[in-house]
């Protein structure tokens, strides 16, 4: 592990001179507190124990919003949020804790729960154009008025209840399967367009949409022809 170099006279100046605290100069320098002391004792420069500026008293205030933006949203190390709020890396640790934020490290210890507050933020940081699956806002636009009951009723009885992902064996068993549009067009009714799902594989469908653009093209439609023309014998297929 590299070893984090500290100029003796910057902490002479700051530590001795200054009468700054340990923790004001590991804020400074953006580095944990026991860093500044080791170097300390390594340099030989008296401690103060018990004196003045050895540590404040003054709570240092660290906005929660702030911090779960920073550490949480924008992935920002411990070390690099300390920087930015110029406190030492113990500060933030501390305030992570305080504020009941998960450490990425570790995750959620056992037992730990998020605030609400928490869970609505990470939702929201996840919303629109923020998530990396955005498509330009096209999920909100309308179907065309034939994507009916009686079209997907028809399309689940071609396909006999059942998923056609090719691994998937599942069947409906109560709960109707979504109909899903191949070329995620929603006004493109066309039956050989549209496919018989099941809930776990249509939520795969929302991601890497190039993929199964080019899967339901190459793996489904022959699987589906027969069926196709036996459902929709006036559909050009």
């Amino acid at each position: 592990m590299r070893k984090i170099i500290i100029n003796r006279d910057f902490l002479i100046k700051k530590y001795s001179n200054e009468n700054k605290s340990a923790n004001d100069v590991a804020g400074m320098l953006g580095i944990n507190e026991q860093t500044v002391r080791r170097r300390l004792v390594e340099f030989n420069i008296p401690r103060r124990r018990g004196g003045a500026g050895l540590k404040s008293s003054r709570k240092i205030n660290i906005d929660c919003n702030q911090l779960f933006q920073a550490y949480s949203i924008e992935k920002k190390t411990v070390r690099e949020v300390a920087r930015i709020v110029k406190v030492s890396e113990d500060t933030i640790h501390q305030r992570l804790r305080e504020f009941n934020i998960p450490r990425r490290k570790t995750g959620l210890q056992k037992g730990q729960k998020l605030s609400l507050f928490h869970r609505q933020q990470m939702s929201n940081s996840k919303k629109g154009s923020n998530n990396p699956q955005w498509q330009g806002g096209v999920s909100y636009e309308p179907y065309g008025i034939e994507f009916n009951k009686e079209l997907k009723e028809q399309i689940r009885k071609r396909d006999g209840y059942a998923c056609q992902i090719l691994d998937c064996k599942k069947r409906e068993n109560g709960r109707k399967f979504p109909v899903h549009h191949c070329d995620y067009n929603k006004k493109n009714n066309h039956p050989e367009n549209l496919i018989t799902l099941c809930h776990s594989c249509h939520s795969k469908t929302n991601m890497n949409r190039n993929y199964w653009q080019e899967y339901f093209k190459d793996n489904l439609r022959n699987i589906s022809k027969t069926n196709l023309i036996q459902e929709f014998p006036d559909a050009k297929v």
